[in-house]
């Protein structure tokens, strides 16, 4: 399995509108680097991969975020930032960004590639278990990292997942 390098940018409160008044929150801006050393899912070797990323707890269209697609590599570059927006300061310990790396496969459905999950990794969210919150060491400290030190980036290479099935018994 690979593994993953990004970059977090924490929400930072936006500044006032022109009628005086503030957004609900911030923007998250997540920093598509690279991964490396991805699984070959292609007869030549290869990987056409992209990043699909969501804001958990919702898993729709208005979460959803995508890189553009990166042919023919085990190693992508794709140095591509993913923006969420109106996300709260005080949101962030009850939220989970999930990022996976999938082969596009126009033809059939596309194949995973591997994943990570960054948030607190207590299993919980606003009071209720929930199975995705379910981070572990670096991707717990990613996350940390960046709610520490608001107003700058928290970078890192994680591992990539062979599952994003809860990692936690």
């Amino acid at each position: 399995m690979g593994c993953f390098c990004i970059g977090l940018g924490p929400p930072v409160s936006p500044p006032l509108s022109l009628v005086g008044k503030r957004e609900e929150g911030g923007e998250l801006q997540v920093w598509i680097k690279e991964a490396k050393n991805l699984t070959a899912a292609k007869s030549g070797g290869t990987s056409d991969s992209f990043v699909k990323g969501y804001l958990l707890p919702l898993r729709n269209k208005a979460t959803k975020r995508k890189t553009p697609v990166v042919k023919k590599s085990l190693n992508p570059h794709y140095n591509h930032t993913l923006v969420y927006h109106n996300v709260a300061v005080e949101e962030l310990p009850h939220i989970c960004l999930e990022l996976t790396v999938w082969d596009r496969e126009p033809l059939s459905s596309n194949d995973f590639l591997g994943g990570v999950r960054l948030g607190v990794g207590n299993g919980m969210s606003n009071g209720q278990m929930v199975d995705w919150m379910d981070s572990t060491g670096e991707e717990i400290s990613l996350w940390q990292k960046m709610r520490k030190y608001p107003g700058s980036w928290a970078e890192g290479t994680l591992p990539l997942r062979s599952t994003m099935a809860r990692s936690k018994p």
